[in-house]
């Protein structure tokens, strides 16, 4: 198993006993490249360039179907507090840190 560019597209090549070449086009947008022993690496190479247009098309319709981010939006104002040893703190939270995320669109958490 390797890992290869071609073209700006990032793929695992894996040399298998198979009679064709073949893309596949994974849930998480990563594209594995099935191919037998005897192709060069430069036909391979051409095979996913050629195939361009059919992987960004199925990474659009994996974005699709993937749920969107949970956040929780601060407000735009600072907000400060006096502590017992550092002294009085203030900190504008969309400003310097953005929203928070409660759950990643992949699900992570």
């Amino acid at each position: 198993m390797a890992t290869r560019t071609a073209g700006g597209i990032c793929y695992t090549l894996t040399r298998k006993a198979v009679k064709n070449l073949n893309l596949r086009v994974r849930p998480d947008g990563s594209v594995a490249v099935p191919a037998p022993k005897r192709v060069p690496a430069v036909a391979i190479d051409a095979f996913v360039l050629r195939h361009v247009g059919l992987i960004a098309g199925a990474r659009e319709r994996l974005a699709a179907l993937r749920p969107p981010a949970w956040r929780l939006m601060v407000p735009d104002e600072e907000r400060t507090f006096t502590d017992g040893l550092q002294g009085e703190y203030g900190e504008n939270l969309r400003r310097d840190c953005g929203d928070f995320i409660l759950r990643r669109s992949d699900g992570v958490y």
